[in-house]
């Protein structure tokens, strides 16, 4: 009998460090993914607009951008149109855009000759979960700046927010 509780002692102990082991892994998965996917997303949404590009100017085409950025979500992080995940371990809920801001030359100060002036300091406020977060970065050229929030799918509902900034680079620099 003593041999008995022993044994059960043990498998309990091994299945509780394999399930918080488990966890650890899941939200470690979930934080690289989301993290990776809104790096793409950002970068997919700088879609600049052509007709000032010719004048020098990198502006971006906000409803083409936000289409992508999106779509991008959707594809990456394998999400039905309403961007919920199909058949996924790691997301437990809606993946939600907090922030999509498109930074091009036509939002930064200008100096006398009317070129853009970088670094510029971004800053932006946005409500999150009935809070006020305060997105702060320095752009050093035209820039798409996302916040998502990616819902895991371990015990206790962790929210993770990503942020991921992309700089279109172009020439100039």
């Amino acid at each position: 009998m003593k041999m008995v509780l022993m044994l059960i002692s043990l498998l309990v102990a091994i299945v509780t460090i394999f399930n918080v082991n488990l966890e650890d892994r899941m939200i470690m998965l979930g934080e690289v993914r989301s993290y990776g996917t809104v790096i793409l997303a950002a970068h997919d949404a700088a879609v600049v607009d052509k007709s000032l590009k010719a004048e020098g100017y990198i502006v971006f085409d906000e409803i083409a951008g936000t289409a992508n950025f999106r779509r991008s979500l959707k594809d990456n992080l394998v999400l039905d149109d309403q961007l919920y995940p199909i058949n996924n371990a790691i997301f437990s809920g809606q993946i939600k855009t907090v922030g999509l801001f498109f930074v091009g030359d036509n939002k930064v100060p200008h100096d006398g000759l009317g070129r853009p002036i970088y670094p510029y300091e971004f800053v932006q406020s946005v409500m999150y979960r009935n809070e006020v977060i305060t997105l702060r970065e320095t752009l050093l050229g035209p820039s798409v700046v996302a916040l998502i929030e990616a819902p895991l799918n371990v015990e206790g509902d962790i929210v993770k927010l990503k942020k991921a900034v992309y700089r279109y680079l172009d020439k100039r620099l």
